[in-house]
This record gives C-alpha cells, sequence and structure tokens, in this order.
C-alpha cells in the first residue's frame, strides 16, 4: 500500500492539536473569585479625635487612635495641621505659632489633615476643621512701631516741654498690619529712665483705630512734680478694651525735662509692653 504522505502529514497535525487541547481543557480550572480574593484590599477607615476649638499658643493634641483598617493593620499616620507644620504618628502634639496665625477676623479655621496607610498599601485620608482664637496678644514698643518680637535692649530719648496748661510729648507706635482685638482686658506696662531733675507727672496709653481715632485709653494719676528725685519709674495700667480694629498705640507723657533726659525702654529685662489677654 502506498501511504499518501500530504495524507500522514494532516494527520500528524490533527493528532497534535487534539494533544494539545485536550491537555488545555482537561486541566484544572480557574476561579476568578480566588484571584479577586488574593488582590481585595480594603482601605482603612480614618479617625481624628481633636478639640474643635483651642487657643493659639496651646499645646494640642491630635489623636488617631480610632482609626482602623478592616482587613489589617494601619502602619503609617501622616499629619498636615494646615500651618506649613507636618508630624507622624498615632497621637501627635502640635502648637500654633502666634505670629503665623495672624488673621483680620477670628475665630480662624484651620484644616488638619491625617492621612494613614495600611500594611498592603492602601490609603485613605480625612480633613478636620480646628477654630483657634488667640490667648493673648503682647506688642513690644520699639522707635514708632508694635513687635510681636521683644526687641534688644534700646530706649528713645524724648523731651517733655511745659506747656501752659498740661505739659506733655506724644510718641505714635504703629502696627505694619491693623488686627481686630475682641472685648479683654489690656495691661500696660512703661519702663522710664530719666534724670532726678526731670519731672514725670503722669502718663497715658491711647488705642488708635483708623484716621488715628481714638478707641480706648488708661490713664495713670500723679502730681504735677511727680517723680523728682527718681531715675527709674514704671507705669503699670490695666482695663477693658472694647473690640475694635486696632491700629496703632499713642504713648503721652506729662513732665518736664531740660534736654531730651527722659527715656521710654524697649528691650531686655524692662520691656515696655502692650498686653491684651483674651481668655
Amino acid at each position: 500500500m502506498i501511504i499518501d504522505k500530504k495524507i500522514v502529514s494532516l494527520l500528524s497535525i490533527f493528532i497534535l492539536m487534539v494533544t494539545v487541547l485536550s491537555g488545555c481543557l482537561g486541566g484544572p480550572k480557574h476561579n476568578n473569585e480566588e484571584y479577586k480574593n488574593i488582590i481585595k484590599n480594603d482601605k482603612p477607615v480614618v479617625a481624628i479625635d481633636a478639640p474643635e476649638q483651642a487657643y493659639i499658643g496651646d499645646e494640642i493634641t491630635f489623636d488617631a487612635s480610632k482609626s482602623y483598617d478592616p482587613d489589617g493593620t494601619i502602619v503609617s499616620y501622616y499629619w498636615d495641621f494646615g500651618d506649613g507644620s507636618t508630624a507622624q504618628g498615632e497621637v501627635v502634639k502640635h502648637v500654633y505659632n502666634p505670629k503665623d496665625m495672624m488673621a483680620p477676623e477670628y475665630p480662624l479655621f484651620v484644616p488638619v489633615t491625617l492621612t494613614v496607610e495600611d500594611d498592603k498599601g492602601a490609603f485613605d485620608w480625612l480633613t478636620f476643621s480646628i477654630s483657634l482664637m488667640p490667648k493673648s496678644y503682647v506688642f513690644y514698643l520699639l522707635e514708632g512701631s508694635l513687635s510681636m518680637d521683644k526687641p534688644s535692649e534700646g530706649s528713645t530719648a524724648i523731651k517733655a516741654n511745659l506747656g501752659l496748661i498740661r505739659p506733655k510729648i506724644e510718641i505714635i507706635y504703629r502696627l505694619d498690619n491693623p488686627i481686630v482685638i475682641p472685648t479683654c482686658t489690656w495691661n500696660v506696662t512703661i519702663y522710664m529712665e530719666k534724670t532726678r531733675f526731670s519731672m514725670l507727672s503722669g502718663l497715658s496709653v491711647i488705642a488708635l483705630g483708623e484716621n488715628d481715632t481714638e478707641i480706648a485709653s488708661l490713664n495713670s494719676v500723679g502730681s504735677l512734680l511727680g517723680n523728682i528725685g527718681k531715675t527709674s519709674v514704671t507705669y503699670t495700667l490695666s482695663g477693658t478694651f472694647s473690640e475694635n480694629i486696632l491700629y496703632g498705640i499713642k504713648i503721652v507723657v506729662k513732665g518736664f525735662s531740660v534736654r531730651s533726659s527722659i527715656k521710654i525702654i524697649y528691650g531686655g529685662e524692662k520691656a515696655s509692653n502692650i498686653y491684651f489677654d483674651l481668655t
């Protein structure tokens, strides 16, 4: 019998295809659900425990311990405090710097964002808004300006002229940016030095609003010839400040000196200051 080579070739190809297909069709079945279970990873759940209101300058605790991962563990906590500062950890503490939190009006609402990541690389985040109020404002006198930074030692020498009715000299200290001061108590401490024969009979501190309008004032009580013989005098005044926009402070010095022998002290241990207590 003569076998056709073409038929043998076709049969060989057919047998090979049957073998391959039977192996594939008869192999183990793949369960798509198994693959889904392998790659499935639930996101962690973020929770923030922190005060809704706080004072600027106080230490605030931010707690993420109530956050959890449904199918694993949380491995990292990343905090963004909304003022350019960040931290890592489950429970962290943060202080908002008064100089960074200056605002035209209060309360100031600051977003705090917590981002957490689980052990399989999934992450989620939550933003929490905290309401901030300044605890106090302290402004230091410094050569015609009010500064929140305590200056180095310095002074301004003045000459008080004896007027016909009221002997006085006025000096204005301005804020670079006006600020809203809520109703509060304000306290003023002014340190002064003079020669023994110069007179300091009193002092007034006047809060200035827009266009140098007088919005509040504190006044000392003294005699015309007060403080003769003293070389160091401290004025401490206090009172109630009603909510207003503060643009500056005017110091009115009452007294008399032959030369510029009366000095207002600015820095060091005797730093003249204006203190607003907002608590």
